[in-house]
């Protein structure tokens, strides 16, 4: 239940006194809706185009999540509606960004355990707190990934415009809305059919990608061109992420291969994400001051085993350097960002030890810790039992 997993944002907020700010910022609280379909459904109710509401973040659908939106040029005292709501704070002269995030505090509910198990994750937490966890991507990341062919982004990349259309018209994606879903499973059956598909299409960016290629059927650059610019990023970034994963996992391997130091792993898509439950005093120093950076054309190593990892793992996805850049449209790049290959939580806490109501003769165990943006609360929850 979403109430098991919660999350909520701490943010500066850049408010002003008084109501002559261009924009009003808001408080959402949301369960089992992605952040994208929110920002749709208010500019449809609102009648204002999407570009005007801003989320720093985007937040998963399977929790219950408090952050923050800010929306430009027009205020409402409060929304609501079944799976989320909004509360006004206050004014303010710019939009939300990225940079105001400082972190997530989590509070999780972990049930149908026994007292054996419980007194195994204090220790585990214990010792997250002080050597911390891997910083990988996790799935939730990859909600534009399909079984069956792979990344979009990744097809952006290596300019399969035609590929990556079809992915986006016809397979089932983790990140798509109820209504998207029933779309796909309709166009299945009428592929290529572009009039029809845009006659049968929910208003959406499929709708509008639609809207030209019923006038241009074969022209897939174009039209991949006219995909939202924010859900083309969340493509490119997904690939770009799982790269990432790639590289950080065989650089923490060797590490702890050379080090002798116990590896458990945790299989993320394709990959086997390694893990480790207690780090000597060195590696911890070297974990914690090393950053590895995000895939891109303009990627900078100070490290050459980094880069000799790098480079292979290009190897491995049939990719060469130059295809790390987009180059079909200006309006999206691949980050030339650095991330840390462990993340060492704040404020770790057991809140409540209690019988679990919901699984007759078990335990549920509440913690709470807080995340720098960007780290996934799963992957240490996955390393906990």
């Amino acid at each position: 239940m979403p109430e098991d997993f919660i999350v909520e944002e701490s943010i500066s907020l850049p408010l002003i006194k008084g109501k002559n700010g261009k924009y009003a910022i808001y408080k959402v609280i949301k369960k089992t809706i992605p952040t994208l379909e929110i920002q749709a459904i208010l500019s449809s109710a609102l009648n204002i185009p999407q570009s005007y509401i801003h989320f720093p973040a985007l937040k998963d659908k399977h929790a219950l999540i408090i952050q923050y939106v800010s929306i430009f040029r027009k205020f409402i005292p409060s929304f609501k509606n079944e799976r989320f709501s909004l509360e006004y704070i206050g004014r303010s002269e710019r939009k939300l960004l990225p940079q105001d995030l400082r972190g997530n505090i989590f509070t999780v509910t972990l049930r149908s355990l026994t007292q054996k198990t419980i007194e195994e994750i204090k220790k585990r937490l214990d010792e997250i707190e002080i050597f911390g966890f891997p910083n990988f991507f996790d799935t939730q990341r990859f909600g534009s990934y399909s079984e069956t062919a792979g990344f979009i982004g990744k097809k952006i990349l290596l300019e399969d415009f035609s590929g990556a259309l079809e992915t986006f018209f016809y397979l089932p994606l983790d990140n798509d809305s109820p209504q998207i879903r029933a779309f796909k499973l309709k166009a299945q059956g009428i592929k290529g059919k572009w009039r029809e598909l845009f006659d049968r299409a929910p208003r959406s960016t499929q709708r509008s990608i639609l809207a030209y290629l019923k006038d241009h059927p074969d022209d897939f650059r174009g039209a991949a061109k006219r995909i939202n610019p924010r859900i083309l990023s969340i493509f490119l970034s997904a690939y770009q992420s799982y790269l990432w994963n790639k590289i950080a996992a065989n650089y923490l391997k060797g590490v702890l291969k050379k080090k002798n130091i116990e590896i458990n792993s945790i299989k993320i898509l394709d990959t086997h994400l390694p893990f480790y439950r207690n780090l000597p005093e060195e590696v911890l120093g070297e974990f914690s001051v090393k950053a590895i950076p995000l895939p891109s054309k303009k990627t900078e190593f100070l490290d050459e085993d980094i880069e000799k990892i790098f480079f292979e793992i290009l190897n491995e996805e049939s990719l060469k350097l130059r295809n790390l850049r987009v180059r079909f449209t200006d309006k999206v790049f691949l980050s030339h960002n650095t991330r840390k290959p462990i993340v060492i939580p704040g404020n770790i806490k057991t809140i409540k030890e209690d019988e679990d109501e919901m699984n007759s003769g078990k335990i549920k165990l509440v913690i709470s810790f807080s995340l720098p943006p960007g780290s996934y609360a799963t992957f240490l929850l996955k390393t906990l039992i």
